[in-house]
């Protein structure tokens, strides 16, 4: 697939590595886990995130990660929350991890810093690099164009500002956004503690489905 959406982000990250040199040898990639599942589903899920949680990470690929393996709670999170919108919610009692692994590669993923970090980022560091990648991070999302984007940076509303800078903006409801033609979901980072799978579940269902509220 010589035009890929994944093979223009991964334009966009070699332009990244050459202009800036804190990213040279140590990107950490995301995009697309699957094109051609991601391409056959009737929405397009984005889920966009702060930083890799590992400090020593070097270089690697979610895209890659993702189609061998599921660790750890964030991982385990993102597969249900997709599984959830993309069947419409049904019962958390049939979630299992075959479900959370296949759910992986119906979505796309970003980070907005894209180096090795700790489980501790700070507002001011994500803004930094929202602000330095501005424009690879819009230009990714444009290219995925997803209909639905849950936002898992704790309701940092400069980061979403910066992020979303340019867009045309609505607000929908109580963490409920809409920037062009993408639902933007304000919601709990996937690795939160102190609130349950199934509350969690739960939370983003009734976000999601907003307009039964209204």
């Amino acid at each position: 697939m010589k035009n890929s959406i994944n093979r223009q982000i991964d334009t966009l990250f070699e332009e990244l590595e050459n202009r800036d040199s804190e990213y040279t040898n140590h990107l950490v990639k995301d995009g697309i886990v699957n094109e051609n599942i991601f391409n056959s589903e009737n929405t397009k899920v984005l889920f966009i995130c702060k930083e890799p949680n590992n400090p020593k990470q070097k270089e690697g690929d979610f895209r890659d990660w993702w189609k061998t393996e599921l660790k750890h709670i964030f991982s385990h999170r993102i597969g249900s929350w997709a599984y959830g919108i993309l069947e419409n919610f049904p019962s958390y009692s049939v979630m299992n991890k075959r479900i959370k692994f296949d759910s992986l590669s119906r979505i796309a993923f970003i980070n907005i810093k894209k180096l090795g970090g700790t489980s501790q980022s700070t507002e001011m560091e994500i803004l930094e690099h929202a602000k330095r990648n501005q424009d690879i991070l819009q230009k990714q999302i444009k290219l995925i164009n997803p209909d639905i984007i849950v936002l898992g940076i704790s309701w940092w509303s400069s980061v979403r500002n910066t992020l979303f800078q340019g867009f045309e903006h609505q607000i929908l409801a109580d963490y409920v956004h809409k920037y062009d033609n993408h639902l933007v979901i304000n919601f709990y980072h996937p690795s939160t503690r102190g609130k349950s799978n199934l509350d969690l579940y739960n939370e983003l269902n009734r976000l999601i489905n907003f307009n039964n509220r209204l």
